[in-house]
């Protein structure tokens, strides 16, 4: 853990406190608002590393998804790239459910294709139809097809999302085990390469969110999960929804 940790959640807050305002006014653009949800997701990570505190992981996950859902309907419709909505995950994997509703279905665009891979939009297409359904039905099904015709065979968010569909347990811990994988290996990429800012190597790498939104989904799926997986602590994955204020995200 870097001795760091504090100074880097403290500068989350003050980068929040500042950009605040702005999203209030909607005077923030779709990467802005996305870089305000990213200072409420580390500080939010560098609370549980440093207080091990889970209600101060997901409160901070809940308020960065309520500014980006406050932000997205006051931005250019022309400005949102589908595969780049994290706050989608946060909103999930806190278990806001009515919230993430909200964002999913804000977040209606087309592909973009000259900034984004076609897997990685029909990845969020998936996530953002399971909301909006709020159980596997058959148009989250062909929305799977759809990753299936693009991605490769072997790609872990296909098969977590093949498995859910089967409600198969053993097949989904494999493919969610893979994509944890993916995630060490990526975020260890950019850092040996220098390319993440000290705040962010400090906290994103060693919590999943996507990965405790899988587990969320999983979990409404009814498909029978182990305790513990990397990078999603255990003590992490409680419901802490009654601790929410919807106004919080405003008062930082």
């Amino acid at each position: 853990m870097s001795e760091f940790l504090e100074v880097h959640r403290d500068n989350a807050q003050a980068l929040i406190e500042e950009s605040v305002p702005l999203a209030i006014e909607g005077q923030l653009s779709y990467a802005d608002l996305l870089e305000l949800c990213e200072r409420y997701r580390i500080f939010a990570i560098a609370s549980l590393l440093l207080d091990a505190d889970p209600a101060a992981l997901h409160a901070g996950l809940h308020d960065g998804a309520c500014a980006f859902k406050h932000g997205i309907g006051r931005v250019d419709r022309r400005q949102i790239v589908l595969s780049q909505a994290a706050p989608l995950f946060d909103a999930i994997a806190c278990r806001h459910t009515v919230l993430a509703a909200e964002i999913a279905a804000s977040l209606a665009a087309p592909w973009q294709s000259d900034v984004e891979y076609q897997d990685d939009y029909l990845y969020y297409s998936v996530a953002r139809q399971w909301v909006l359904a709020g159980e596997l039905d058959a148009e989250v099904g062909q929305a799977v097809d759809a990753l299936a015709a693009v991605a490769s065979p072997t790609e872990p968010r296909l098969l977590v999302w093949q498995a859910l569909r089967a409600r198969d347990a053993v097949a989904f811990e494999g493919a969610l085990l893979e994509l944890l994988d993916g995630h060490e290996r990526r975020y260890q990429m950019l850092v040996d390469r220098g390319r993440l800012l000290d705040e962010v190597a400090a906290t994103l790498p060693f919590i999943s969110v996507e990965g405790l939104a899988l587990l969320r989904i999983a979990e409404a799926t009814d498909i029978e999960l182990e305790e513990d997986y990397p990078f999603i602590p255990s003590f992490a994955r409680g419901d802490f929804t009654a601790s929410f204020s919807e106004g919080a995200w405003r008062r930082r």
